[in-house]
């Protein structure tokens, strides 16, 4: 029963399409410890662009910074550019200077 043994502790968990988790247990001092990690997948369209890893620890933990300062320029960039292939109208320009 070695095989079903394994079979029993592969738990996968799949909370929506961007988010798979893996729950597993470790032991430590005869005392069982629940434990999961996740990948959490970023697509643009039905592209899939990214991954990120981590555990239940730093599920979802993003610097502010990082939101703050890359997203809004990249943000920026993508509205110009959808404005110069004319697929948002010209009011959607951001002025900028």
């Amino acid at each position: 029963m070695q095989v079903a043994e394994g079979a029993k502790n592969n738990i996968m968990i799949y909370p929506s399409g961007l988010l798979m988790g893996k729950v597993y247990h470790t032991e430590t001092n005869r005392k069982r410890i629940d434990r999961m990690s996740y990948t959490k997948h970023y697509y643009i369209g039905s592209e899939r662009v990214s991954g990120k890893t981590g555990t239940i620890t730093d599920l979802g933990f993003y610097p502010q910074n990082i939101i703050d300062d890359v997203m809004h320029w990249t943000s920026l960039a993508l509205i110009m550019y959808l404005c110069a292939v004319q697929v948002l109208p010209v009011s959607y320009m951001p002025k900028i200077l």
